[in-house]
C-alpha cells in the first residue's frame, strides 16, 4: 500500500469522526444553552440565536419548539402557534421539550387567541 492512500484514509476517518461528534454532541449542547437562556428570561437574545441556528443548521424539532416557546413567553401567540404546529408536523421528537409540552403550549396560545374550537381539536 502506498503511504498516500493510508494518509488519505486517516484524513477521511478523521473528518467522519469530527462530523459525527458535531452532529451528536455540539448541536444539542448549543440548544440546551439556549433553553437555559430562555428559562432565565432572556427571550430577545434567544429568539435571535434560534433564528440564526435554524438558518445555519436547519430547523430541527428542538429549534422550532424552543422558538415557539420564546414567542409564547413573549406574548406573540400567532408566531408561537406556527412554530408549535410545525414541530408537530415534523418527523422526530424533541429532546428538550416533550410532545405534551409542545401541545400544551399550542393549546395555551390558541386559548389566548380565543380560538377555542381549534384548542379542543
Amino acid at each position: 500500500m502506498s503511504l498516500q492512500l493510508i494518509l488519505v484514509g486517516i484524513i477521511v476517518v478523521g473528518v467522519i469522526i469530527f462530523l459525527t461528534y458535531f452532529k451528536i454532541f455540539h448541536k444539542p449542547k448549543k440548544l440546551q444553552r439556549i433553553w437555559d437562556q430562555i428559562k432565565r428570561g432572556d427571550i430577545r437574545n434567544s429568539i435571535r440565536d434560534l433564528r440564526t441556528h435554524i438558518i445555519k443548521h436547519g430547523g430541527s424539532v428542538d429549534a422550532h419548539a424552543l422558538l415557539g416557546e420564546c414567542y409564547r413567553r413573549e406574548g406573540n401567540c400567532n408566531m408561537a402557534v406556527v412554530e408549535y404546529r410545525h414541530c408537530l408536523k415534523m418527523k422526530g421528537k424533541s429532546a428538550i421539550l416533550s410532545g405534551a409540552d409542545i401541545r400544551e403550549g399550542l393549546v395555551d396560545c390558541l386559548l389566548r387567541l380565543k380560538k377555542d374550537d381549534e384548542a379542543l381539536g
